[in-house]
């Protein structure tokens, strides 16, 4: 992994996700972005299905607006529970679709959390890069998740090619960032095997890695991994002098947060 910040801890933390980072973002989204969030879920759906069809149940870690469990009911998965910190969102997610605090709750992923049953898939999309400590989750998951089950996870690729988005790849609430050499080490030592990869050019980020893997005993052998190889790629990436996506519009835009 390669760390960016470190971040708050704490009830710091978990009030920053409660509250203030529906701000940071801009939500509640207008029609057009539910919209495009609806697209993402169809497309995610679609992928999954291909993949291991229809799963009896299913947990949804940062479910955000609901969009992607209400779809998930919707193509007949029979039980399914999220977890979402976020006020906004899952206000938003009661109100839309009608969900219970006993579908969708407010309550972090710990090792103390009781999903009501083992799930047959876990979804976190975009969630792993905002953790400090990445690894606990997925130790946790595979902790709790069914012995046949699918996890499905989706992360920024520092690998990708980001130009165009540049420092804005570096978002404030991230906290750590993966190559696809990375990732898969750190999921075979949480008790996870990587299935398979996919790598998107866009998806909901610029470079999208989606990885499929399944629990399992043996961690097998790690892959090498060139740290000064990735920091050479993330050097040529970058144009902090930029005026249209550098330090200046970074600058620009946090403080338009921080008025709000």
């Amino acid at each position: 992994m390669i760390y960016a910040a470190s971040g708050l801890q704490g009830e710091p933390e978990a009030e920053f996700y409660r509250s203030i980072y529906s701000t940071l973002m801009g939500w509640p989204p207008d029609s057009q972005g539910h919209r495009q969030y609806r697209e993402f879920a169809e497309r995610r759906w679609s992928l999954i299905k291909q993949y291991g069809g229809t799963p009896e149940s299913l947990l949804e870690i940062g479910a955000g607006f609901g969009d992607f469990l209400a779809l998930a009911r919707k193509e007949g998965v029979r039980l399914i529970y999220g977890l979402e910190p976020g006020n906004v969102q899952r206000e938003y997610a009661r109100r839309e679709y009608q969900f219970s605090e006993e579908v969708l709750s407010p309550e972090p992923f710990t090792a103390e959390t009781r999903v009501p049953f083992a799930p047959r898939v876990i979804v976190l999309f975009h969630v792993l890069e905002h953790l400090s400590q990445p690894g606990e989750l997925l130790r946790n998951i595979a902790r709790c998740i069914a012995p046949e089950g699918l996890l499905v996870l989706e992360v920024p690729d520092l690998r990708a090619d980001w130009k165009e988005l540049n420092l804005l790849q570096f978002h404030v609430g991230h906290r750590s960032y993966f190559t696809e050499a990375t990732l898969t080490n750190l999921l075979r030592s949480s008790g996870l095997r990587v299935e398979h990869i996919q790598k998107e050019p866009d998806g909901i980020y610029h470079g999208n890695l989606r990885v499929f893997a399944r629990p399992a005993t043996d961690d097998g052998v790690r892959i090498p991994v060139d740290l000064h190889a990735d920091l050479r790629y993330m050097r040529g990436q970058l144009q902090p002098a930029s005026l249209r996506n550098g330090y200046p519009r970074a600058f620009i835009r946090l403080l338009r947060f921080a008025l709000q």
